[in-house]
């Protein structure tokens, strides 16, 4: 599949701003900035899956987890750096209405 990158992320958070459920998995080429845009402009989420998205921090994950406080459903499978003592504080303490979390 292609790869999406930063720019198109941005464009989407910019612009869908409703957006409940988002699949960025397997996206190797995104970075904190995708993460960073999605936290700003899709607070709204109730689905997120990163899974194989390996480049996201456990900053910007946290991050994310402070604006988007609706999710439900968060699979972070493969995302080595972002999964974080750090990060899992953040999407327990923000995240209350949590029911699926995939690691």
């Amino acid at each position: 599949k292609p790869q999406l990158e930063d720019n198109a992320v941005e464009a989407v958070a910019k612009f869908c701003c409703d957006l409940q459920i988002l699949d960025l998995s397997k996206s190797f080429k995104l970075t904190d900035r995708s993460l960073y845009a999605v936290a700003l402009g899709c607070r709204d989420l109730t689905k997120l899956n990163i899974s194989g998205c390996s480049a996201f921090s456990d900053n910007a994950l946290a991050y994310l987890a402070s604006l988007c406080r609706k999710l439900k459903i968060l699979n972070l499978c493969g995302c080595v750096k972002a999964v974080s003592d750090t990060a899992l504080q953040a999407i327990g303490h923000y995240c209350n209405e949590l029911q699926s979390l995939n690691l």
